[in-house]
Protein backbone atom coordinates (compact mmCIF):
# COMPACT_ATOMS: atom_id res chain seq x y z
CA UNK A 1 0.00 0.00 0.00
CA UNK A 2 2.95 2.40 1.08
CA UNK A 3 4.58 1.70 -2.43
CA UNK A 4 2.04 2.20 -4.25
CA UNK A 5 0.73 5.50 -2.52
CA UNK A 6 4.43 6.83 -3.49
CA UNK A 7 3.86 5.80 -7.38
CA UNK A 8 0.99 7.75 -6.88
CA UNK A 9 2.52 10.83 -5.32
CA UNK A 10 5.58 10.59 -7.55
CA UNK A 11 3.41 10.72 -10.63
CA UNK A 12 1.54 13.36 -9.28
CA UNK A 13 4.76 15.54 -8.40
CA UNK A 14 6.02 14.76 -12.18
CA UNK A 15 2.58 15.83 -13.52
CA UNK A 16 2.85 18.97 -11.45
CA UNK A 17 6.59 20.15 -13.10
CA UNK A 18 5.48 19.09 -16.68
CA UNK A 19 2.50 21.84 -16.63
CA UNK A 20 5.25 24.15 -15.44
CA UNK A 21 6.76 26.68 -17.59
CA UNK A 22 10.67 27.34 -16.60
CA UNK A 23 11.66 31.05 -16.52
CA UNK A 24 15.15 32.34 -16.38
CA UNK A 25 16.53 35.37 -14.63
CA UNK A 26 19.82 36.04 -16.26
CA UNK A 27 22.86 37.30 -14.06
CA UNK A 28 22.54 41.11 -14.89
CA UNK A 29 25.64 42.44 -17.07
CA UNK A 30 27.24 45.97 -17.15
CA UNK A 31 28.65 47.08 -20.49
CA UNK A 32 31.25 48.56 -19.07
CA UNK A 33 32.04 46.68 -16.13
CA UNK A 34 32.51 49.60 -13.99
CA UNK A 35 29.96 47.86 -11.38
CA UNK A 36 30.77 45.26 -8.64
CA UNK A 37 29.30 42.14 -8.94
CA UNK A 38 27.90 42.21 -5.58
CA UNK A 39 25.80 44.92 -6.42
CA UNK A 40 24.50 43.26 -9.84
CA UNK A 41 23.92 40.27 -8.11
CA UNK A 42 21.83 42.06 -5.94
CA UNK A 43 19.77 43.76 -8.80
CA UNK A 44 19.81 39.83 -10.18
CA UNK A 45 18.32 38.24 -7.11
CA UNK A 46 16.03 41.45 -6.68
CA UNK A 47 14.35 40.76 -10.63
CA UNK A 48 13.85 36.74 -9.10
CA UNK A 49 11.94 38.06 -5.78
CA UNK A 50 10.00 39.99 -7.96
CA UNK A 51 9.04 37.21 -11.02
CA UNK A 52 8.87 34.83 -7.78
CA UNK A 53 5.86 36.53 -5.89
CA UNK A 54 4.06 37.83 -9.50
CA UNK A 55 3.98 34.61 -11.06
CA UNK A 56 1.81 32.13 -10.04
CA UNK A 57 3.72 28.68 -9.05
CA UNK A 58 1.20 26.44 -10.59
CA UNK A 59 2.29 27.54 -13.86
CA UNK A 60 5.59 29.07 -13.15
CA UNK A 61 8.96 27.96 -12.00
CA UNK A 62 12.05 29.97 -11.53
CA UNK A 63 15.04 28.51 -12.53
CA UNK A 64 17.95 28.55 -9.72
CA UNK A 65 21.29 29.91 -10.63
CA UNK A 66 22.53 27.01 -9.91
CA UNK A 67 20.36 24.82 -12.20
CA UNK A 68 21.51 28.03 -14.58
CA UNK A 69 25.39 27.14 -13.97
CA UNK A 70 24.81 23.32 -14.68
CA UNK A 71 23.01 23.31 -18.21
CA UNK A 72 26.08 25.36 -18.96
CA UNK A 73 28.87 23.68 -17.42
CA UNK A 74 30.34 25.87 -15.13
CA UNK A 75 30.36 29.59 -13.80
CA UNK A 76 32.89 31.19 -16.00
CA UNK A 77 30.53 29.95 -19.04
CA UNK A 78 27.44 30.81 -17.45
CA UNK A 79 29.49 34.68 -17.13
CA UNK A 80 30.75 34.28 -20.15
CA UNK A 81 27.14 33.30 -21.73
CA UNK A 82 25.45 36.08 -20.16
CA UNK A 83 27.89 38.95 -21.16
CA UNK A 84 28.09 37.41 -25.10
CA UNK A 85 24.05 37.19 -25.62
CA UNK A 86 22.85 38.84 -28.42
CA UNK A 87 20.05 36.91 -28.09
CA UNK A 88 18.62 36.12 -25.27
CA UNK A 89 16.35 33.19 -26.52
CA UNK A 90 19.49 31.45 -28.00
CA UNK A 91 20.74 31.40 -24.72
CA UNK A 92 17.34 30.24 -23.46
CA UNK A 93 17.64 27.12 -25.95
CA UNK A 94 20.72 26.36 -24.42
CA UNK A 95 19.44 25.94 -20.93
CA UNK A 96 16.14 24.49 -21.64
CA UNK A 97 14.08 27.34 -20.37
CA UNK A 98 10.66 28.36 -21.40
CA UNK A 99 11.09 32.14 -20.94
CA UNK A 100 14.19 34.39 -20.13
CA UNK A 101 14.83 37.13 -18.70
CA UNK A 102 18.08 39.42 -18.01
CA UNK A 103 19.08 42.82 -16.94
CA UNK A 104 21.47 45.29 -18.46
CA UNK A 105 23.13 48.41 -17.00
CA UNK A 106 24.53 51.32 -19.74
CA UNK A 107 25.38 54.78 -19.49
CA UNK A 108 23.38 57.67 -20.65
CA UNK A 109 24.16 61.86 -20.74
CA UNK A 110 26.30 60.52 -17.67
CA UNK A 111 23.59 58.28 -15.82
CA UNK A 112 23.53 55.01 -15.16
CA UNK A 113 20.64 53.25 -17.46
CA UNK A 114 18.93 49.84 -16.99
CA UNK A 115 17.06 47.85 -19.22
CA UNK A 116 15.67 44.32 -18.55
CA UNK A 117 14.00 41.93 -21.34
CA UNK A 118 11.45 39.36 -21.29
CA UNK A 119 11.54 36.69 -24.10
CA UNK A 120 9.52 33.58 -24.91
CA UNK A 121 12.08 31.29 -25.94
CA UNK A 122 10.04 29.33 -28.75
CA UNK A 123 9.40 31.43 -31.89
CA UNK A 124 12.08 34.06 -29.94
CA UNK A 125 9.41 36.60 -28.85
CA UNK A 126 9.62 39.80 -27.08
CA UNK A 127 7.02 39.49 -24.38
CA UNK A 128 7.80 42.94 -23.20
CA UNK A 129 10.65 45.14 -21.52
CA UNK A 130 10.75 47.91 -19.33
CA UNK A 131 13.95 50.95 -19.27
CA UNK A 132 15.27 53.75 -16.63
CA UNK A 133 17.91 55.69 -15.85
CA UNK A 134 19.57 57.04 -12.57
CA UNK A 135 22.41 58.48 -10.70
CA UNK A 136 23.27 55.69 -8.66
CA UNK A 137 22.22 52.17 -7.84
CA UNK A 138 20.18 52.82 -5.56
CA UNK A 139 17.74 54.58 -8.63
CA UNK A 140 18.22 51.74 -10.46
CA UNK A 141 16.72 49.29 -7.47
CA UNK A 142 13.56 51.39 -7.69
CA UNK A 143 13.39 51.18 -11.39
CA UNK A 144 13.02 47.84 -10.97
CA UNK A 145 10.50 47.90 -8.25
CA UNK A 146 8.48 49.94 -9.69
CA UNK A 147 8.46 48.57 -13.73
CA UNK A 148 9.15 44.81 -12.71
CA UNK A 149 6.18 43.34 -11.23
CA UNK A 150 4.03 44.63 -14.62
CA UNK A 151 6.53 43.23 -17.02
CA UNK A 152 5.71 39.66 -14.90
CA UNK A 153 1.81 40.26 -14.48
CA UNK A 154 1.35 40.51 -18.64
CA UNK A 155 3.13 37.49 -18.65
CA UNK A 156 0.83 35.67 -15.69
CA UNK A 157 -2.51 37.42 -17.20
CA UNK A 158 -5.16 34.79 -17.75
CA UNK A 159 -5.74 35.02 -22.24
CA UNK A 160 -7.64 32.35 -24.26
CA UNK A 161 -8.50 31.76 -27.32
CA UNK A 162 -11.43 29.75 -29.27
CA UNK A 163 -10.77 28.25 -32.42
CA UNK A 164 -14.09 27.27 -33.83
CA UNK A 165 -13.91 24.56 -36.95
CA UNK A 166 -15.42 24.66 -39.95
CA UNK A 167 -18.41 23.05 -41.27
CA UNK A 168 -18.36 19.79 -42.77
CA UNK A 169 -18.60 19.97 -46.93
CA UNK A 170 -21.55 18.17 -48.09
CA UNK A 171 -20.87 15.76 -45.12
CA UNK A 172 -17.84 14.77 -46.38
CA UNK A 173 -15.57 13.92 -43.73
CA UNK A 174 -17.72 13.92 -41.05
CA UNK A 175 -17.06 10.19 -39.43
CA UNK A 176 -14.06 12.06 -38.56
CA UNK A 177 -13.14 14.90 -36.57
CA UNK A 178 -10.71 18.48 -37.00
CA UNK A 179 -7.49 18.75 -34.70
CA UNK A 180 -6.57 21.80 -33.47
CA UNK A 181 -2.47 22.49 -32.85
CA UNK A 182 -1.11 25.50 -31.38
CA UNK A 183 2.86 26.11 -32.02
CA UNK A 184 2.88 22.63 -32.91
CA UNK A 185 1.01 21.19 -29.98
CA UNK A 186 -2.20 19.36 -29.47
CA UNK A 187 -5.27 20.85 -28.18
CA UNK A 188 -9.01 20.27 -27.11
CA UNK A 189 -11.38 22.63 -29.07
CA UNK A 190 -13.20 25.51 -26.82
CA UNK A 191 -11.00 28.13 -24.91
CA UNK A 192 -7.34 27.33 -24.76
CA UNK A 193 -5.89 29.20 -21.82
CA UNK A 194 -2.29 31.08 -22.73
CA UNK A 195 -0.12 33.54 -22.15
CA UNK A 196 -0.02 36.27 -23.81
CA UNK A 197 2.01 36.20 -27.04
CA UNK A 198 2.21 35.54 -30.82
CA UNK A 199 1.18 31.62 -31.70
CA UNK A 200 0.84 29.95 -35.05
CA UNK A 201 -2.42 27.87 -35.17
CA UNK A 202 -3.42 25.21 -37.82
CA UNK A 203 -6.43 23.24 -38.00
CA UNK A 204 -6.00 19.85 -39.74
CA UNK A 205 -8.49 16.87 -40.99
CA UNK A 206 -7.56 13.91 -43.40
CA UNK A 207 -10.01 15.12 -45.65
CA UNK A 208 -9.44 18.63 -45.93
CA UNK A 209 -6.22 20.86 -46.39
CA UNK A 210 -4.88 22.04 -43.18
CA UNK A 211 -5.93 25.80 -42.11
CA UNK A 212 -2.93 27.84 -41.09
CA UNK A 213 -2.90 31.24 -39.35
CA UNK A 214 -1.71 33.34 -36.74
CA UNK A 215 -3.01 34.50 -33.56
CA UNK A 216 -1.69 37.18 -31.50
CA UNK A 217 -2.95 36.93 -27.56
CA UNK A 218 -3.04 39.98 -25.66
CA UNK A 219 -3.46 39.90 -21.15
CA UNK A 220 -6.59 39.11 -19.97
CA UNK A 221 -8.05 38.58 -23.47
CA UNK A 222 -10.19 35.84 -25.16
CA UNK A 223 -10.52 35.84 -28.49
CA UNK A 224 -12.92 33.64 -30.63
CA UNK A 225 -11.35 32.75 -34.36
CA UNK A 226 -14.62 31.20 -36.05
CA UNK A 227 -13.40 29.13 -39.21
CA UNK A 228 -15.86 29.18 -40.98
CA UNK A 229 -15.85 29.27 -44.52
CA UNK A 230 -12.21 28.73 -44.77
CA UNK A 231 -12.72 24.93 -45.49
CA UNK A 232 -11.31 23.18 -48.67
CA UNK A 233 -11.67 19.48 -49.43
CA UNK A 234 -8.13 17.84 -50.53
CA UNK A 235 -8.90 16.66 -53.81
CA UNK A 236 -6.99 13.81 -56.27
CA UNK A 237 -7.11 13.36 -59.76
CA UNK A 238 -8.30 10.03 -60.79
CA UNK A 239 -8.85 8.06 -64.27
CA UNK A 240 -10.93 5.49 -63.72
CA UNK A 241 -11.86 2.30 -66.09
CA UNK A 242 -14.23 -0.36 -65.57
CA UNK A 243 -14.26 -4.05 -67.33
CA UNK A 244 -16.72 -6.83 -66.95
CA UNK A 245 -15.34 -10.10 -68.01
CA UNK A 246 -11.91 -8.78 -69.09
CA UNK A 247 -13.48 -6.88 -71.58
CA UNK A 248 -13.59 -2.66 -71.32
CA UNK A 249 -17.22 -1.29 -70.85
CA UNK A 250 -19.09 2.55 -70.55
CA UNK A 251 -20.70 2.72 -67.66
CA UNK A 252 -21.87 5.95 -65.23
CA UNK A 253 -19.87 6.94 -62.47
CA UNK A 254 -21.15 8.49 -59.14
CA UNK A 255 -19.27 10.58 -56.90
CA UNK A 256 -20.87 11.36 -53.45
CA UNK A 257 -24.25 10.10 -55.18
CA UNK A 258 -23.95 12.84 -58.13
CA UNK A 259 -23.56 11.43 -61.59
CA UNK A 260 -20.04 13.05 -62.18
CA UNK A 261 -19.44 10.85 -65.77
CA UNK A 262 -18.65 7.60 -67.27
CA UNK A 263 -16.23 5.51 -67.71
CA UNK A 264 -13.31 5.60 -69.25
CA UNK A 265 -13.51 8.66 -66.33
CA UNK A 266 -10.82 11.39 -65.40
CA UNK A 267 -11.71 14.10 -63.25
CA UNK A 268 -10.46 15.59 -60.03
CA UNK A 269 -12.32 14.49 -56.99
CA UNK A 270 -12.67 14.56 -53.18
CA UNK A 271 -9.96 13.21 -51.22
CA UNK A 272 -12.77 11.18 -49.03
CA UNK A 273 -15.22 10.59 -51.43
CA UNK A 274 -17.69 7.64 -52.16
CA UNK A 275 -17.29 6.08 -55.88
CA UNK A 276 -19.99 3.89 -57.30
CA UNK A 277 -20.24 2.09 -60.49
CA UNK A 278 -23.54 0.15 -60.91
CA UNK A 279 -23.90 0.24 -57.76
CA UNK A 280 -21.10 -1.12 -56.67
CA UNK A 281 -18.33 0.69 -54.22
CA UNK A 282 -15.14 1.58 -55.94
CA UNK A 283 -12.65 0.62 -53.47
CA UNK A 284 -9.74 2.98 -54.94
CA UNK A 285 -7.03 5.05 -52.37
CA UNK A 286 -6.89 8.30 -53.50
CA UNK A 287 -4.23 10.74 -51.98
CA UNK A 288 -4.29 14.13 -51.94
CA UNK A 289 -2.60 16.37 -55.61
CA UNK A 290 -1.62 12.97 -56.96
CA UNK A 291 -3.03 11.35 -60.40
CA UNK A 292 -4.29 7.80 -59.16
CA UNK A 293 -5.03 5.19 -62.31
CA UNK A 294 -7.44 2.60 -61.10
CA UNK A 295 -9.41 -0.28 -63.51
CA UNK A 296 -12.96 -1.26 -61.51
CA UNK A 297 -13.91 -4.86 -62.25
CA UNK A 298 -17.55 -5.17 -62.77
CA UNK A 299 -19.91 -8.16 -61.61
CA UNK A 300 -21.19 -10.44 -64.36
CA UNK A 301 -24.64 -7.99 -64.91
CA UNK A 302 -25.01 -4.91 -67.05
CA UNK A 303 -26.13 -1.46 -65.12
CA UNK A 304 -29.41 -2.02 -63.57
CA UNK A 305 -29.64 -5.80 -63.12
CA UNK A 306 -30.04 -6.79 -66.25
CA UNK A 307 -28.40 -10.33 -67.05
CA UNK A 308 -26.00 -10.46 -69.55
CA UNK A 309 -25.50 -13.48 -71.89
CA UNK A 310 -23.62 -16.28 -70.98
CA UNK A 311 -20.67 -17.24 -72.74
CA UNK A 312 -21.87 -19.71 -75.05
CA UNK A 313 -24.93 -17.64 -76.40
CA UNK A 314 -23.04 -15.35 -79.52
CA UNK A 315 -24.78 -12.65 -81.17
CA UNK A 316 -26.33 -13.93 -83.66
CA UNK A 317 -28.75 -15.93 -82.01
CA UNK A 318 -27.76 -19.29 -82.58
CA UNK A 319 -27.40 -19.94 -78.89
CA UNK A 320 -30.83 -19.30 -78.25
CA UNK A 321 -31.89 -21.37 -81.46
CA UNK A 322 -30.74 -24.03 -79.17
CA UNK A 323 -32.46 -23.34 -76.29
CA UNK A 324 -35.88 -22.91 -78.17
CA UNK A 325 -35.17 -26.40 -79.90
CA UNK A 326 -34.25 -27.94 -76.13
CA UNK A 327 -37.62 -26.64 -75.42
CA UNK A 328 -39.45 -27.75 -78.80
CA UNK A 329 -37.73 -31.53 -78.10
CA UNK A 330 -38.89 -31.82 -74.62
CA UNK A 331 -42.33 -30.29 -74.95
CA UNK A 332 -42.87 -32.68 -78.25
CA UNK A 333 -41.86 -35.60 -75.97
CA UNK A 334 -44.08 -34.88 -72.90
CA UNK A 335 -47.00 -34.50 -75.61
CA UNK A 336 -46.03 -37.71 -77.12
CA UNK A 337 -46.16 -39.46 -74.01
CA UNK A 338 -49.75 -37.68 -72.69
CA UNK A 339 -50.81 -39.84 -75.96
CA UNK A 340 -49.34 -43.18 -74.01
CA UNK A 341 -51.35 -42.09 -71.06
CA UNK A 342 -54.52 -41.52 -72.82
CA UNK A 343 -54.62 -44.68 -74.57
CA UNK A 344 -53.59 -46.23 -70.87
CA UNK A 345 -56.41 -43.96 -69.42
CA UNK A 346 -58.89 -46.00 -72.59
CA UNK A 347 -58.30 -48.95 -71.48
CA UNK A 348 -58.56 -48.52 -68.11
CA UNK A 349 -61.99 -47.29 -69.05
CA UNK A 350 -62.94 -49.76 -70.83
CA UNK A 351 -61.70 -52.68 -67.81
CA UNK A 352 -64.25 -50.58 -66.04
CA UNK A 353 -67.00 -50.59 -67.88
CA UNK A 354 -66.49 -54.37 -68.82
CA UNK A 355 -66.93 -55.13 -65.26
CA UNK A 356 -69.82 -57.90 -64.60
CA UNK A 357 -72.74 -56.84 -62.29
CA UNK A 358 -72.23 -59.59 -59.61
CA UNK A 359 -68.46 -57.85 -58.76
CA UNK A 360 -67.63 -56.84 -55.62
CA UNK A 361 -68.07 -53.17 -54.64
CA UNK A 362 -64.19 -53.29 -53.98
CA UNK A 363 -63.04 -54.48 -57.74
CA UNK A 364 -65.62 -51.42 -59.22
CA UNK A 365 -63.76 -48.98 -57.19
CA UNK A 366 -60.49 -50.14 -57.59
CA UNK A 367 -61.16 -50.27 -60.96
CA UNK A 368 -62.19 -46.63 -61.29
CA UNK A 369 -59.14 -45.30 -59.42
CA UNK A 370 -57.18 -46.83 -61.79
CA UNK A 371 -58.81 -45.13 -64.73
CA UNK A 372 -58.76 -41.58 -62.65
CA UNK A 373 -55.02 -42.03 -62.07
CA UNK A 374 -54.51 -42.34 -66.10
CA UNK A 375 -55.90 -39.42 -66.47
CA UNK A 376 -54.20 -37.68 -64.26
CA UNK A 377 -51.18 -38.23 -65.38
CA UNK A 378 -52.18 -37.89 -69.16
CA UNK A 379 -53.37 -34.16 -68.17
CA UNK A 380 -50.26 -33.65 -65.89
CA UNK A 381 -48.32 -34.60 -69.05
CA UNK A 382 -49.94 -32.29 -71.27
CA UNK A 383 -50.18 -29.22 -69.21
CA UNK A 384 -46.06 -29.52 -69.23
CA UNK A 385 -45.54 -30.44 -73.07
CA UNK A 386 -47.82 -27.49 -73.69
CA UNK A 387 -45.56 -25.09 -71.70
CA UNK A 388 -42.24 -26.64 -72.42
CA UNK A 389 -43.39 -26.02 -76.39
CA UNK A 390 -45.20 -22.33 -75.63
CA UNK A 391 -41.52 -21.54 -73.95
CA UNK A 392 -39.59 -22.83 -77.14
CA UNK A 393 -42.07 -21.15 -79.83
CA UNK A 394 -41.31 -18.03 -77.79
CA UNK A 395 -37.94 -18.12 -78.09
CA UNK A 396 -37.84 -18.53 -81.53
CA UNK A 397 -40.02 -15.53 -81.81
CA UNK A 398 -38.03 -12.96 -79.36
CA UNK A 399 -34.73 -13.97 -80.40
Amino acid sequence: MTKTLCVVLLLTFAAYGQQQERIAIMHTVDNVDSINVTDLGYLTNKLRDIASKILPKNRYGIMTQQSIVDRLGSQERAEMECRAATCLADLGRKISADYISQGRIGRFSGKLTIEVELYRVRGSTLIGAITGDSKDMEGLLAVLESKAPKLFEDLSATSSIDVKPPAFLDGIGENAQWSLFINGKGYPFGAVRLSPGDYTVRLSHICYENIDFNASVKGDSGTVFDMAGHAKLKRSDLVLTAERGGKPVSEPVFVNGTLAGETPFTGSVPLCSRIEIDNEPVNVTLAHNERIVYTHNLRSQEYGGIPQPEAGLSGDGNGYFGVALAFDVVGAMLLMYSIVKNSEANDKHDTYKSLSPQASISDFDNAREKVEDAESARNVFIVLGSVFLAAGIGVHIWF
